[in-house]
């Protein structure tokens, strides 16, 4: 006997039927949808939000263009055949109110002389005629010659960089014919609307060391060199505690350094506040030459620059 009446098999050939109705109908869809090998297959572009809200802010070759409306080249732009101006660095900083980007040029001596000139190991110049691995660079200049430093600044408005000023020459910076590295500059408010830059200067010389920052005030769109603040020194390169008694050219060692800050002084200018140097260490005072424990400098700012003020009797021994 059969397991399956008549009915049901009836009822299991329509299922079949209905099936194969189905796959016939989707695949016909599916023919229909799909694009023809003659036709290019259709690409959905995705849009990427930028995070970098960088991305289209000025570089090098944005300011030496303003600033100079000439060619430029992979931030670099000849001006005359004697003078090279070229991106120094970059700094942004934020007033409360707007948002600005400076770009630092400099501008240095091409080198074009017929005998140049290296330093060689005691830090003097001599003839380098003969010898190119030992120039010091490309540039000309002795160790007080220092670059010309000029600056484009740009301020953010309604979302896009604006050309809020152009200066050259603000001053120079830097030794033998260059300017250093600047790797990250130290900021520090002023006041309302003056914002000050603060960058390392070190240099020797006959055996003491001297360390400090130079200060570029950017106040009322323009950038203003402003002074020097000596925060550091010694004199390691004439000292020596352990025979300073029996060698009258040896002297105690001394050493100090320090850091910049506002100062409280209701005297002061309102934009060019008092700045005080917090030392700590030991210096060379009196005419004895007497090590003491160093003090605290203050800076006042007299129209012009920056200048210490010292008291008659706190004057430093002549270095």
């Amino acid at each position: 006997m059969s397991r399956f009446s008549q009915g049901s098999l009836v009822t299991i050939m329509g299922l079949i039927i209905t099936l194969s109705s189905i796959v016939v109908i989707t695949l016909f869809l599916t023919t229909e949808d799909k694009p023809s090998s003659n036709e290019p297959p259709v690409s959905i572009a995705t849009t990427q939000v930028p995070t970098d809200t960088s991305i289209d802010r000025p570089n090098g070759n944005d300011a030496l263009a303003a600033l100079f409306s000439l060619p430029v080249s992979d931030n670099k732009v000849k001006i005359d055949k004697d003078n090279l101006a070229s991106l120094w660095f970059e700094q942004s900083f934020d007033d409360g109110v707007h948002q600005y980007h400076t770009i630092f040029i400099k501008t240095q001596i091409v080198e074009d002389v017929s005998i140049k000139i290296k330093k060689n190991d005691d830090d003097d110049l001599v003839n380098a005629e003969d010898d190119d691995d030992d120039f010091e660079d490309d540039f000309y200049g002795g160790h007080a010659d220092a670059p010309e430093i000029s600056a484009v600044v740009y301020k953010k408005v309604k979302g896009k960089w604006e050309v809020a000023s152009k200066q050259k020459n603000i001053g120079v910076f830097g030794s033998w014919g260059n300017a250093p590295k600047i790797k990250k500059a130290q900021l520090l408010k002023l006041a309302k609307g003056n914002m000050a830059l603060l960058l390392d200067i070190s240099y020797s010389g006959q055996g003491y060391t001297h360390q400090g920052k130079s200060i570029f005030s950017y106040y009322e769109n323009a950038w203003v060199q402003v002074g020097y603040l000596q925060t550091g020194g010694d004199n390691s390169g004439v000292c020596d505690d352990a025979s300073a008694a029996e060698d009258e050219l040896l002297f105690a060692c001394w050493r100090f350094k320090g850091k910049i800050s506002l100062a409280e002084n209701e005297d002061a200018l309102d934009d060019y506040p008092d700045l005080l140097v917090n030392r700590t260490g030991t210096m060379m005072r009196g005419e004895n030459g007497r090590v003491v424990k160093v003090k605290d400098s203050l800076y006042g700012f007299n129209g012009e620059e920056y200048l210490e003020i010292i008291a008659e009797k706190e004057q430093p021994h002549p270095i």
